[in-house]
């Protein structure tokens, strides 16, 4: 059992750093327009993944903190937006979604947060140097 655990983790981790690598070398062309993508048009049907996570809130990283996937494919953090931060989330696999800081700054523009097989948490890593969330982060019910 550790073995697959063990091969999870190694696995996500170079999952992280091949999107992380795409995602930093496609910096210089992108621009500070916002780009929101629906979660629906942006993954293949069969992951269930977008649909488990659309419009559902969850803890973020931080205590008391709260993202929202959003249907027009942005994530929503009243702090954040405060901010100026426009940020979009992504499909990318099975229990992947990757999360882009689109409008409102230059570094560590990306978090990728990996999901538990049921949906029912996730873990990751975070925007501030790719930095592993240190605690698994759960839906919040409404």
């Amino acid at each position: 059992m550790k073995l697959i655990h063990t091969t999870k983790t190694v696995v996500a981790g170079v999952l992280a750093v091949g999107l992380l690598g795409g995602a930093f070398a496609k910096d210089d062309e992108r621009t500070t327009t916002p780009s929101p993508a629906s979660p629906t048009t942006n993954a293949p049907v069969k992951f269930k993944l977008a649909g488990a996570i659309t419009d559902t809130t969850w803890e973020w990283e931080l205590n008391n903190e709260r993202i929202k996937f959003g249907k027009d494919g942005l994530i929503q953090h009243p702090q954040w937006e405060q901010r100026g931060l426009v940020t979009s989330w992504k499909v990318v696999d099975e229990h992947t979604v990757l999360l882009t800081i689109e409008q409102g700054r230059r570094t560590d523009r990306y978090a990728i947060l990996i999901f538990s097989a049921d949906f029912s948490e996730y873990s990751g890593y975070s925007f501030h140097g790719a930095l592993t969330i240190k605690k698994p982060c759960k839906r919040i019910r409404d």
